[in-house]
């Protein structure tokens, strides 16, 4: 287990010295990718998609709103539902911190094909046996 944490601290390092060079945290880039997944989301859903309240999104969108990268619309259907969206501004960094986030993975790109397999087959299984061991509890 030492490996997995090993492992997850390096590539949220990598994720965060990107994230540092930005200006955004972990929690806005998040909402951000999230936003460029998905547009036009409602408050629930996206904090939902985070895995966080409708409070800590809220904060973090109206952070978001100020820095001009998202935005609030009511829709024409639902005059008491918000839309989130990413402004251009907000396309802009997202697509930014994807490229970089990539760049600085790249080098993940000599391991071997099978290798990829092997790591992939064996999250699963860990995923799955977590999984059962809840479902028993």
């Amino acid at each position: 287990m030492l490996m997995f944490r090993e492992t997850n601290k390096e590539l949220y390092q990598v994720l965060n010295v990107t994230l540092q060079q930005l200006g955004i945290t972990s929690a806005q880039y998040m909402v951000l990718k999230a936003l460029h997944t998905k547009p036009c989301m409602g408050l629930s859903e996206l904090a939902e998609q985070i895995y966080s309240n409708n409070s800590t999104a809220s904060g973090i969108i109206d952070r978001l709103v100020k820095a001009d990268l998202v935005k609030r619309e009511r829709p024409d259907t639902d005059r008491r539902a918000i839309s989130l969206t990413l402004t251009p501004q907000g396309e802009e960094l997202i697509n930014k911190a994807l490229e970089l986030r990539l760049d600085r993975l790249k080098p993940l790109l000599k391991l071997p094909a099978e290798d990829y397999d092997t790591m992939f087959r064996i999250h699963r299984d860990i995923i799955e046996l977590i999984q059962q061991g809840g479902e028993e509890a």
